[in-house]
């Protein structure tokens, strides 16, 4: 019988030596990880459509830079604002309830956007519901992302946490490399309005899957634990204390935002240089960069663990500096 998660080896001795090796079929096997692990992979799946479909609407309504600027700034307001809290908040909430609310209501705010793409509302109107839609789905992940890394040691025992974070890594960059073509076919025949209207049905269809996963709720602290913005504090000051943990926030806050300029140029450089058209070239060009991600994981993978720590940043960072610049020379 397949293995629901909560096996009666769960309260053996934390000196126990975990397994030595997981198979992908094995974990599979555990229905609560089978059902989470089903639900990220559609709405990942189409939450990349709608990450397509949002340059190319814009630009199809303005053809201005400055505004596919502004779409990807009304993303980056939201974790800028109110990521330090987010982490404190899903941490005192159950984290299945708050990634189900969460695909709720990231189903229906797709769902209002479909609907103002296909009104003929004024060009203003219709760009700052965008925006706010966008900062609105920005908040949600937010939420929804610190819950996801969570609640994985609720559905699995610990020797499978490896092995449950290779094949949700691994799933979601195939589900990049195959979802590109797919958006890109969807916009040339329908339009912006179909791909928001798929991302909705995925956030739905998880929603469903999520409703039926069991997790095992760790206990909570009382009612006398810290204010939500005096563990806010306590965590900055952690964080300021291990200069690596201070490299690495500062790099979570530089990385998204030229990771969110280099994407905004994407679009035009498509059209300008490569002369292809917004829906066939733009998807592209992110699904060659999604297989570069992909290869570049196996590779670390691989090799990672014979180079320092220090080198692999750099050769990263040196290696992506160089394909900016030979792509900005073609």
């Amino acid at each position: 019988p397949a293995n629901d998660g909560f096996g009666a080896d769960e309260g053996a001795s934390p000196e126990r030596p975990p397994a030595t090796f997981v198979s992908y079929r094995t974990l599979l096997q555990n229905r609560n990880f089978r059902l989470l692990w089903l639900g990220q992979a559609v709405s990942t799946f189409g939450s990349l459509f709608t990450r397509i479909a949002i340059p190319i609407y814009v630009y199809n309504l303005t053809d201005s830079l400055s505004q596919l600027g502004l779409a990807a700034f009304s993303s980056l307001v939201a974790p800028l604002c109110f990521g330090l809290f987010a982490g404190a908040l899903v941490d005192r909430w159950d984290r299945r309830r708050t990634m189900l609310a969460v695909d709720i209501i990231s189903a229906a705010v797709l769902l209002i956007l479909m609907g103002l793409s296909l009104l003929e509302l004024s060009l203003p109107l219709k760009l700052a519901s965008l925006y706010a839609i966008n900062f609105v789905m920005a908040l949600l992940r937010e939420l929804f992302n610190p819950a996801r890394v969570a609640i994985f040691p609720e559905v699995v025992k610990e020797e499978e946490l490896l092995t449950a974070n290779s094949l949700d890594q691994a799933t979601t960059t195939f589900g990049e490399l195959l979802s590109y073509p797919i958006a890109g076919f969807a916009l040339f025949y329908f339009g912006a309005s179909i791909a928001f209207g798929i991302d909705a049905l995925t956030f739905l269809l998880s929603a469903v899957l999520l409703w039926g996963v069991r997790t095992r709720v760790a206990p909570r602290a009382s009612a006398e634990q810290s204010t939500l913005l005096q563990e806010v504090i306590a965590g900055l000051a952690v964080v300021r204390r291990l200069p690596t943990v201070w490299a690495i926030a500062v790099l979570s806050l530089l990385v998204p935002m030229l990771m969110s300029l280099h994407n905004t140029l994407q679009l035009p450089f498509v059209v300008d240089a490569l002369r292809s058209t917004k829906e066939v070239g733009y998807p592209a060009i992110e699904g060659a960069m999604a297989l570069g991600f992909a290869l570049g994981m196996l590779l670390v993978g691989r090799w990672g663990p014979r180079i320092s720590r220090t080198a692999l940043r750099t050769i990263g960072s040196v290696g992506y500096g160089i394909g900016l610049v030979l792509q900005g020379v073609m």
